[in-house]
């Protein structure tokens, strides 16, 4: 959990939390915490879980997503999103490193539907 939720000390980096989940949220289909197996997880712990088990994105993505969508767009959304709940806080990107990468995403995403 983050620890500016014990602390209450609320800032840019925090928000940054908070969307880097919101970002695992549509990306997986799945709430921050869930119940998997026998215990509680957090949706960055699962991702990360089963990206180290398996390096294929397409087992986090929501299956309501289909199979139409650029697996190097995932895996960038993915990555700003694990960044961005990174415990470390300093490792955290910036929204406009953010913003930039979604864009990027965003570009792939509509030059493959062009095509």
């Amino acid at each position: 959990m983050c620890r500016c939720f014990k602390t209450n000390e609320l800032n840019e980096k925090s928000d940054i939390y908070s969307f880097g989940v919101v970002l695992l949220e549509m990306v997986t289909g799945k709430i921050v915490i869930f119940d998997s197996e026998t215990k509680r997880v957090h949706v960055s712990d699962w991702v990360v879980s089963i990206l180290k088990s398996t390096n294929d994105v397409s087992n986090v993505v929501d299956s309501k997503m289909g199979e139409d969508f650029d697996a190097n767009s995932v895996w960038k959304i993915v990555e700003l999103a694990l960044a961005s709940v990174s415990q470390n806080v300093a490792e955290r990107p910036n929204m406009q490193q953010i913003v930039r990468g979604l864009k990027e995403c965003l570009q792939r995403e509509e030059s493959n539907k062009n095509h």
